[in-house]
């Protein structure tokens, strides 16, 4: 399953997307289209205009998660460790904000622009 940040009318949204095996496509019964392509509306906003979605700066394998959610973060603060290319690269918190969400999990291989989570932005 991948996480993908979608924006819709100036709101966005976090959908989940799974390739569906031979035996689940859906025909054209179902759906009522000739494409195979089923909306459905969002169960639950989960961002906001105060939260960002963190994405992954390169490809690679979460080797920690050190923080969870509801977790109070200050900027700089190490959120989870990277492997890509042998290196480890440390993924930091960009402004002070709590969690909201962890989309990865640690032994998750990720791309580039992955989302790995999302965080609250502090009141100022």
């Amino acid at each position: 399953m991948r996480k993908y940040l979608v924006q819709f009318a100036d709101e966005e949204f976090v959908v989940q997307v799974r390739l569906l095996t031979e035996d689940e496509q859906p025909n054209s019964e179902q759906t009522g289209t000739d494409s195979g392509i089923t909306a459905v509306p969002p169960k639950e906003k989960v961002i906001d205009k105060q939260c960002e979605s963190l994405e992954a700066p390169l490809g690679g394998t979460i080797l920690k998660i050190n923080v969870k959610v509801g977790d109070r973060v200050k900027t700089g603060d190490l959120l989870m460790t990277l492997e890509a290319l042998k290196l480890e690269n440390e993924i930091t918190a960009p402004f002070d904000g709590e969690i909201v969400e962890v989309m990865v999990s640690t032994g998750s291989t990720i791309d580039l622009g992955d989302p790995l989570l999302t965080i609250q932005k502090a009141e100022e």
